[in-house]
């Protein structure tokens, strides 16, 4: 859970969530992003209609954001996502986690048009324990 001297970043990121993820451009300049830093990653979604690009950035969103509101759904699904990418599933490799933050973070600085420095620093920090817990 979100536990900090700011109660109100985890509002200012599910806002600037909102905003983001109503972008058309949003999930493109994810994508771009990730492939630029880590083509491995972005191998595992190869011939993935975009329709399940959109769900997929939609709903990694959506649980970090859910989990950081201290919800218990949020914990056990986030267990299952580090499970399913873990060695004996999709074997996404630690250090991808990385990439994706920081393409999350490129997408936000490109797209919602109330960004801030103040603002990344609170999407870092709301989506920070989330993320890893997810890393196999």
């Amino acid at each position: 859970m979100v536990n900090d001297d700011n109660p109100s970043a985890l509002s200012s990121v599910t806002a600037s969530a909102r905003r983001c993820l109503a972008a058309p451009a949003f999930h493109e300049v994810f994508f771009d992003e990730l492939a630029r830093r880590a083509p491995g990653a972005v191998a595992l979604f190869a011939g993935a209609d975009e329709r399940i690009l959109r769900n997929f950035l939609r709903n990694a969103i959506t649980l970090l954001l859910m989990d950081a509101a201290g919800s218990p759904q949020a914990a056990s699904k986030l267990d299952y996502v580090r499970t399913h990418h873990g060695p004996d599933s999709l074997n996404v490799r630690p250090e991808w986690f990385v990439h994706w933050v920081e393409s999350l973070m490129h997408s936000v600085r490109g797209i919602d048009p109330e960004y801030s420095a103040t603002l990344e620093a609170s999407w870092r920090r709301v989506i920070a324990a989330g993320v890893q817990k997810v890393i196999p």
